[in-house]
């Protein structure tokens, strides 16, 4: 989904006016128009401000994900996540696959979506 459309969808959503927007922005009702609209990019200032407004993520508000909050990791979790990150791409794949054994369950792309997959045989 383009910023553009994410921007107006959020702002129906909370039932605000463009002219309420600009305001708590300190911007012209027209510099708001013009973003809403895909002419214009608004300055990162204003793009926090706005996902600070709507309680969601950065990566949501430009379109780049479609979970509006960025997932709450404990710190275990973020260092696998960060040194999963740092393997090279097929030693990455071997280490999920390993994972997707243990734990019965199959990764879908690159998503965080568990699905349950049957046993393939009925040993415990």
């Amino acid at each position: 989904m383009l910023f553009s459309n994410r921007l107006k969808q959020l702002r129906l959503r909370y039932g605000y006016s463009q002219a309420f927007l600009a305001k708590e922005l300190s911007i012209s009702r027209m510099a708001y128009t013009l973003y809403e609209s895909g002419h214009r990019e608004p300055p990162l200032e204003i793009l926090i401000h706005l996902a600070q407004m709507y309680q969601v993520s950065l990566d949501y508000l430009l379109g780049l994900s479609d979970l509006s909050l960025p997932l709450q990791l404990s710190p275990q979790e973020g260092y696998l996540f960060s040194q999963l990150d740092r393997l090279a791409e097929k030693r990455r794949e071997h280490v999920l696959q390993a994972l997707q054994q243990d734990l019965g369950y199959q990764l879908l792309s690159d998503s965080l979506i568990f699905h349950e997959i049957p046993p393939k045989n009925n040993v415990p």
